[in-house]
């Protein structure tokens, strides 16, 4: 019986759907253990056994960040893998270790807040698209970063104020102190602590990275002058902080 992937999630019966994996585990009898984050079901773990003992055709399949159409079968207790044929490997990815690391270190945070077998097909989406991004050398990786936090935060309705002031609303200003609310012009900074101190050139460039269509997106980051990524990767920490306090 093949179910269709808009089925209610504990119904019992096989489901092809689509979907990353995040991360797996290997049990000492050599069965797997496998967590895809999956188009309607969200992140979902999946027994496939014998897998670690390499007796079962999936072999690389099941590496994490390969993005496959799945085949699952449902019982009342348990999800098996049946089937999955790979459809991005990112290969050229892996050939950049610390364009990589970075990918695996969105997926821990993707582990870490996403419930598990809630639906979140956006963020799915943005990981797919995020991870595209970071696969383009041209494209400074802290700005698709930055990107990739910001649109989840968006879509959950909690990411910080980048067009004005979120105290006074002002839209111009020199410098301006990112906070996880949104960003302070320094008159409305003066008496309070922490943020982040960017200018307003740094600020036009967080906006564009935010706010751009994908292929504006593409076009404008591939052609960027040099930016200041410790500012940045400083940035993309806040932003991922007011993530995990979401959990």
């Amino acid at each position: 019986m093949l179910v269709d992937a808009t089925v209610e999630t504990q119904r019992q019966g096989t489901v092809r759907t689509k979907g990353v994996v995040l991360r797996r585990l290997d049990t000492s009898s050599g069965d797997r253990n496998i967590y895809f984050f999956l188009k309607r079901y969200g992140p979902t773990w999946v027994f496939a056994p014998g897998a670690g003992r390499g007796k079962i055709r999936f072999g690389g399949a099941t590496d994490p960040l390969i993005w496959s159409i799945v085949d699952i079968y449902r019982t009342p207790s348990r999800v098996y893998l049946k089937n999955l044929d790979v459809k991005d490997d990112f290969w050229a990815l892996r050939k950049m270790p610390k364009r990589l690391r970075l990918a695996m270190e969105w997926a821990r945070v993707l582990c870490s807040t996403l419930m598990v077998q809630q639906e979140n097909d956006n963020i799915l989406a943005l990981f797919y698209w995020s991870m595209k991004f970071l696969e383009n050398p041209k494209i400074p990786s802290t700005l698709t970063e930055w990107r990739f936090f910001w649109r989840w935060l968006k879509l959950w309705g909690t990411a910080p104020e980048i067009g004005i002031c979120h105290e006074c609303g002002r839209e111009k200003a020199k410098w301006w102190y990112l906070t996880k609310e949104g960003v302070l012009c320094a008159d409305c900074k003066v008496g309070k602590n922490g943020g982040i101190a960017i200018d307003s050139t740094l600020l036009t460039v967080l906006k564009n990275s935010a706010f751009l269509k994908k292929a504006d997106f593409v076009e404008w980051g591939s052609r960027l002058d040099l930016v200041d990524s410790l500012v940045i990767k400083k940035c993309n920490k806040l932003l991922i902080e007011a993530l995990q306090e979401t959990v």
